[in-house]
C-alpha cells in the first residue's frame, strides 16, 4: 500500500485528460475507466472511486512513453501515464492491444500492486486479452485493502446495537445486556473511542432501538419491553442531554421487533415489521408534527427488522430478510414524491466474463436477521463526483454469524447502461455476531458496531 497520505486510504478520486489512439478522447475513454475502476471495487468493496475535474488522486493521461510500454505508473500512484505511441482497442473482443486491459493494470499499480509472475493475472507486467482479475490479482488487493482488526468497546447488548452520524459527531443507542432493557447512548469522533454511556432511565426495549440525524435534532425509535410490541420516539437537540423529552407512542403501528428510521428527502422516514406473526412491512413518515399513520408496502414479507436508508436518486431504499423459512436479502425502492415501490429483487451480484460484458457468474446474498443500510451522498463511488453509494451490511444465515458486506452502485460492474449493481459480498475477516451489524459512513470512513457471537454481549466496532 502508498504510504503518507494513502496509508489508510480507501476512497479515491481520479481524473483523465487527452485522446487515446485508436480509441478517442473522454467520451469512449472514461466508460473504460469507469469499468477498469470497478472491477477493483468488486474484489474489495472497501475500494471507492469517483471522477473529479481537479485535484485527484490519481491522474490519468496520455503521453509518449518509451517503445513496447503501454502505460506507466508513477512509484507513489499519482500519474498514470497512457502511450500515444501505438493505437488501441477499447477491449480485447475488439482487437489488440486492449486499453482495458493496460489501464486495469496500471490502477493496480496505483493502488500499490506489483507485477504478478501469472500469466492470467491482469497485473502481469506484459498486455494481453486479460480484463478480469484471477485468484493472484484477489488476494493483493484483498491483502492491501482487507478490513483493520475490531475494537471490542466497553458496553454490553443483547440486540444490534445502533448508530447515526450527526454532524461530525457519531452516535450510538443499545439495549442493555443480559436482563437489562434499559436503552443507552454514547458519542464518538472517529468511531473507535467512545464517551462513557448513559442510560435512558424513562424507556426500554427488549430490541434493537434505531437512530436518524436531521441536520439539528436526533431521532430515536423502538419498541417496548415485555409483551408491549408498541412502538415509540422521541427527539433531541443535544443528544438527549438537556433536552430529552418524554416517549411519544405511535397509537397506531406495532412490531415484534425494533424498528428502523432514515431521514429521506429531509423527512423522518420509519420502516417496521407488524406484530406477532404478522410478516408484512410498513412504514410511515413525520410530517406536519405527527407520524402519518401506517403504510404496507405491497407484496413483501420479512421475518426481522427491515432497514431503510435515502436511495440514490433521492427516494426511498428498503433491504430485508425474507418471511421465515426465506432467508434471502430483499431490496425495493420507492422514487422521490412516491410510494410507488418496484417489484422486490434479491440482492445479487454479478460478475463479468473475460472480454465480454456478457455476466458469467452471479450471487445472492442471505441472512438470519435484518440487515443495516447506509447511504453515503457526495462521497467518492465509481462514477462521477457528487453521487451516491449505498453500504449493506448482514451477519450470515442460520449458523452462520459471519458479517458480510456490500454496496449498491451506478454502473458497478462496468456493463453497458446506467444501472444500478450491487457489489459481490465480502466477508469481514475474524469478526463474528449472533446479532445483525450496524454501518454508517463516518468522515469518509466506514464505522460498523456489533454485538459479540452467541453468549459474549459485548460491543464490537471496526472503522475503515
Amino acid at each position: 500500500m502508498k504510504g503518507g497520505d494513502w496509508a489508510r486510504k480507501s476512497a479515491f478520486s481520479w481524473s483523465f485528460s487527452g485522446n487515446v489512439p485508436g480509441v478517442g478522447g473522454s467520451n469512449v475513454v472514461v466508460p473504460i475507466l469507469r469499468r477498469a475502476f470497478g472491477t477493483w471495487s468488486t474484489a474489495t468493496p472497501l475500494l471507492r472511486f469517483a471522477q473529479v475535474t481537479n485535484g485527484a488522486d490519481i491522474r490519468i493521461n496520455v503521453g509518449l512513453l518509451g517503445p513496447n510500454i503501454a502505460g506507466l505508473t508513477t512509484p507513489d500512484g499519482r500519474q498514470i501515464t497512457i502511450t500515444n505511441g501505438f493505437a488501441f482497442a477499447p477491449t480485447a473482443a475488439s482487437g489488440s492491444p486492449s486499453l482495458l486491459n493496460v489501464v486495469t493494470h496500471e490502477i493496480g499499480h496505483a493502488l500499490g500492486l506489483l507485477h504478478a509472475n501469472t500469466g492470467n493475472s491482469i497485473m502481469f507486467p506484459t498486455t494481453s486479452a486479460q480484463e478480469t482479475l484471477s485468484r493472484d490479482d484477489f488476494d493483493g488487493i484483498r491483502a492491501l485493502y482487507g478490513w483493520p482488526g475490531q475494537t471490542p468497546l466497553n458496553f454490553t447488548t443483547e440486540q444490534a446495537p445502533a448508530l447515526c452520524v450527526c454532524g461530525d459527531t457519531l452516535a450510538m443507542v443499545w439495549r442493555g445486556g443480559g436482563d437489562n432493557r434499559n436503552i443507552w447512548i454514547a458519542t464518538s469522533d472517529d468511531g473507535l473511542h467512545w464517551t462513557q454511556q448513559r442510560a435512558f432511565t424513562d424507556v426500554g426495549t427488549i430490541g434493537g432501538p434505531a437512530l436518524a440525524w436531521d441536520g439539528s435534532r436526533l431521532w430515536m425509535v423502538w419498541r417496548g419491553t415485555g409483551n408491549d410490541q408498541g412502538l415509540y420516539f422521541k427527539t433531541s437537540r443535544d443528544f438527549f442531554v438537556h433536552d430529552n423529552p418524554a416517549q411519544a407512542p405511535l397509537s397506531f403501528a406495532g412490531s415484534s421487533h425494533g424498528p428502523r428510521i432514515a431521514i429521506v428527502r429531509g423527512v423522518p422516514t420509519m420502516v417496521w415489521k407488524g406484530i406477532n406473526n404478522d410478516h408484512q412491512i410498513y412504514f410511515s413518515e413525520f410530517r406536519s408534527g405527527r407520524w402519518q399513520g401506517q403504510q404496507i408496502i405491497p407484496g413483501v414479507g420479512t421475518a426481522a427488522a427491515p432497514a431503510i436508508c435515502q436511495d440514490i436518486n433521492g427516494g426511498i431504499r428498503l433491504l430485508w430478510r425474507g418471511v421465515p423459512n426465506d432467508q434471502a436479502l430483499y431490496t425495493t425502492a420507492a422514487p422521490p414524491g412516491s410510494y410507488a415501490w418496484a417489484p422486490q429483487s434479491t440482492l445479487t451480484w454479478y460478475l463479468l466474463g473475460n472480454g465480454t460484458t456478457v455476466p458469467v457468474s452471479s450471487g445472492t446474498a442471505g441472512s438470519w436477521g435484518g440487515p443495516s443500510l447506509t447511504v453515503e451522498t457526495s462521497q467518492p463511488n465509481f462514477t462521477t463526483s457528487g453521487e451516491s453509494v449505498i453500504h449493506a451490511a448482514w451477519r450470515g444465515i442460520d449458523g452462520d454469524q459471519g458479517l458480510y458486506f456490500s454496496q449498491l452502485a451506478r454502473d458497478q460492474t462496468g456493463a453497458a447502461g446506467e444501472s444500478l449493481n450491487w457489489s459481490s459480498q465480502a466477508k469481514i475477516p475474524n469478526v463474528g455476531s449472533s446479532q445483525p451489524p450496524s454501518i454508517v459512513s463516518f468522515k469518509r470512513q466506514l464505522v460498523l458496531a456489533w454485538k459479540g457471537v452467541e453468549n459474549d454481549t459485548r460491543v464490537y466496532a471496526i472503522s475503515t
